[in-house]
């Protein structure tokens, strides 16, 4: 039964108010639980007999825990779980973010969820009061207002929010409805299907897109924020004299404005010349940098950077310069943990700073902002023909896309200029026909049947051939036609071989090993076609073209462990001599292979290795031995 402990007397007695009654239970686990829950009894008393009758319920099946947890959850205010999916997040991340996330992606995300929850649109005149509320209908009429309205800037122009940003609001939501799931809070994701808009259109749909500007308005930008605060000072803010010079500061204050000038240009000099972003500027450190190598190095804490990853970059020797001077302007107070930049300008100075130099930070539809000047790194390096793959690490991207799409501004690289230095290309064609033209009358000149007995000779030799050219005249036509130009010819004179029709091939072309398995034989061919002729005999004739093959096995006594079923030629050049031919050539017969008889084989070759003989190798092939 509940009770008052003395304790709660005495507490309650200094407090000034009623003692509360001491509730005391076993839970499903039987664990002892205790509770301060009521000043009244009667309350008390139903506040435990409650949760011991559910305890016993749990214990004896007749309630799912799991339910009944989903059910104390939904009771819950959505800002009771916006507040633990907050602590969770800033802790130890959420979802797939596993790494402990940024403050300012902490504060992003519960930006978001609270502009949802808050939200009323048609259709749903409450805002979101708990978990249940969260649905899938009211999530897409949220995006789709969001798509519609936009966003109003400082100015009251109001403008449309891009697939990122989109992509941002999806992704806050889905991450807190996923976490919810996964903690117990809802039996299932209300937002599960809930799809994000496609990568390849987002980059179409960019509402704040960056531009790049040239190494000269560098300069000036440069030049600008160095003298620009000295001469800010020196200029009259009101009366008579108002935007004139002349104003008097004492010296000590005209040192302080040179050294912030000096200091502001490197800083825009150093974001140029190594890609770092604002915050990355910001974290930059004196102990960062190695200005007394050989080459000067910049060297990147994995903390301090986007992706989180410790780089080393090279420093222009400009840039380098600039830096050993501000450094010495300070004098040997600096330590290795002093931070570089003192101060980075905010939107309005580094606004006053274009200004001065003469450039539009907004042309129209395209910006130039702080983290533009990256992108205008990206476009000077491609411009100097610098590769893509040496400016990726260079700007420490992932992925290859950012680099050549994202970070590069096609309008400004010379494409014209380039275009302009390519050679013509009717010009090349011309002077092509005159040098073959001029090649042509310098070889030969005659009529066609002269120039036929100029054609190259495939055994060697050189000058006019000694036998008649074949010409068009004496031809068959249906030899041209075909593939097979050298069917039904005479061979044994070989200087007639070539001289018309039979280019030298290339090398493994077609042409060639046509020309050479054409005369030689293959075994497996003639096997296989026997075979078949066997099998589509009838069973008498059959089994008397078995015995035959049988009794012609025995009688030619086959090697074992060949298959004159492989189709592949079986004839080699072997070491007899050749009447046709001075040259002596080895010649080998496959074991397969038996010649009929013991004459030498008479070849010739070509001096485009196109074996060439005066007959046909007799060549008896042993059939297969089953």
């Amino acid at each position: 039964m509940p009770r008052i402990t003395q304790r709660e007397r005495d507490n309650a007695k200094r407090a000034g108010r009623r003692p509360r009654y001491l509730c005391t239970w076993t839970d499903e686990h039987g664990q002892r639980c205790q509770r301060l829950a009521f000043t009244d009894k009667n309350a008390a008393t139903r506040f435990e007999l409650d949760h011991r009758e559910r305890a016993e319920k749990i214990r004896l099946g007749l309630i799912d825990p799991e339910q009944e947890a989903w059910r104390e959850h939904g009771r819950a205010d959505i800002a009771t779980h916006l507040d633990a999916f907050e602590r969770q997040l800033a802790v130890n991340g959420v979802g797939t973010r596993r790494n402990k996330p940024t403050p300012k992606y902490v504060d992003g995300v519960r930006k978001r969820l609270d502009r949802f929850v808050a939200w009323t649109g048609p259709g749903f005149k409450t805002p979101v009061q708990r978990l249940r509320d969260i649905t899938m209908d009211r999530a897409v009429a949220w995006i789709d207002t969001l798509e519609t309205d936009g966003w109003t800037t400082i100015t009251g122009k109001k403008k449309p929010y891009s697939g990122y940003s989109i992509n941002e609001f999806i992704g806050a939501l889905t991450m807190f409805t996923a976490w919810a799931e996964d903690s117990n809070r809802l039996n299932a994701n209300p937002l599960k299907n809930l799809g994000r808009r496609r990568t390849s259109r987002m980059h179409a749909e960019r509402t704040h897109v960056r531009r790049s500007v040239t190494a000269e308005e560098i300069a000036s930008l440069v030049r600008a924020a160095e003298t620009r605060p000295l001469i800010a000072a020196q200029t009259f803010n009101r009366g008579p004299k108002k935007g004139q010079l002349g104003a008097k500061i004492s010296a000590k204050r005209e040192a302080e404005l040179k050294r912030v000038g000096f200091e502001r240009a490197t800083l825009y000099l150093t974001l140029f010349w190594t890609g770092l972003r604002r915050s990355e500027a910001k974290a930059l450190q004196w102990g960062d940098l190695m200005l007394d190598a050989e080459q000067p190095l910049v060297r990147l804490r994995g903390h301090t950077t986007k992706a989180k990853r410790g780089d080393v970059l090279a420093l222009h020797p400009e840039l380098a310069e600039r830096l050993i001077a501000m450094k010495q302007m300070r004098g040997d107070e600096i330590r290795d943990t002093d931070a570089v930049f003192s101060r980075i300008p905010d939107r309005r100075s580094f606004g006053l700073d274009l200004d001065a130099a003469g450039i539009e930070a907004n042309d129209g539809e395209r910006y130039f902002d702080m983290h533009a000047i990256r992108v205008s790194l990206t476009t000077f390096l491609a411009s100097q023909g610098v590769g893509q793959r040496l400016a990726q690490a260079h700007l420490r991207h992932s992925d290859p896309r950012l680099t050549a799409v994202t970070y590069t501004d096609a309008e400004a690289l010379p494409m014209a200029a380039t275009i302009n230095r390519l050679p013509g290309v009717t010009d090349r064609v011309e002077d092509a026909n005159e040098t073959s033209e001029g090649a042509a009358d310098e070889t030969v000149e005659g009529s066609p049947d002269e120039l036929a007995a100029h054609r190259p000779l495939l055994n060697g030799g050189r000058g006019p051939n000694t036998a008649s050219p074949v010409t068009d005249g004496t031809a068959d036509r249906s030899e041209v036609a075909s593939h097979k130009p050298l069917k039904g010819r005479d061979l044994s004179d070989s200087d007639r071989i070539g001289v018309r029709g039979f280019e030298p091939p290339t090398f493994s072309s077609r042409t060639r090993r046509a020309t050479k398995l054409r005369y030689t034989p293959r075994c497996g061919q003639a096997a296989r076609r026997g075979r078949m002729i066997a099998a589509r005999a009838p069973p008498r004739q059959r089994k008397s073209a078995a015995d035959r093959r049988g009794a012609a096995n025995r009688d030619r006594k086959i090697d074992p462990g060949t298959d004159p079923t492989a189709d592949q030629p079986c004839f080699r050049a072997t070491g007899a001599k050749c009447s046709a031919s001075s040259n002596a050539i080895d010649s080998t017969i496959s074991p397969r292979c038996r010649p009929a008889s013991a004459s030498p084989i008479c070849v010739s070759i070509s001096p485009y290795g196109i074996p060439v003989s005066n007959r046909r190798p007799s060549i008896e092939h042993a059939p297969y031995a089953g």
